[in-house]
């Protein structure tokens, strides 16, 4: 009878042990070789980061809106952010993964809604890619909600500091 108890009891330990409990680290060794990061949204906000400098910049631009006439000249506001080095390898780390890792949709919208573009610059060469016609980009996938999320706490401190 002792025989299968310690038997089980060595399967036990030994199948407990072998299996690997840590948490999935992410891997942002390659974070700093790129050069610039430009997000294009649908509401005409281009955000464009620099890797190494501070030069990030957030371009909205005013052409009006369907109700509206076209206006003669489209007016475009440039303010300057700062992003730190996180956030800096986070938003590089979930543009390729989104650029990399498309995901497919169900649902379809028309061309004025749910637009994204995202493009990473490596000095020689680049990666871009995005949606269209989703309706709403940020809730594609955790990646685009991560990225938005990053954005929006950027354009909400930029509009206090006006």
């Amino acid at each position: 009878m002792k025989q299968p108890v310690t038997s089980i009891l060595i399967f036990v330990i030994t199948f407990a042990t072998s299996c690997n409990f840590n948490k999935k680290q992410i891997d942002v060794s390659g974070a700093d070789e790129w050069q610039s990061i430009y997000i294009t949204d649908d509401n005409r906000v281009v955000t464009g980061i620099q890797n190494n400098n501070d030069s990030s910049i957030v371009k909205v631009y005013h052409r009006g809106s369907i109700f509206t006439t076209r206006p003669n000249k489209i007016i475009i506001d440039t303010l300057k952010t700062w992003f730190s080095r996180s956030e800096k390898d986070s938003l590089a780390y979930l543009a390729k993964s989104i650029i990399l890792n498309p995901v497919k949709t169900k649902s379809f919208c028309t061309e004025f809604v749910g637009t994204v573009k995202i493009e990473i610059s490596y000095g020689q060469f680049k990666q871009s890619g995005g949606y269209t016609s989703v309706c709403d980009w940020p809730s594609l996938s955790n990646q685009t909600k991560q990225l938005n999320n990053i954005l929006q706490r950027k354009m909400k401190k930029l509009k206090k500091e006006e």
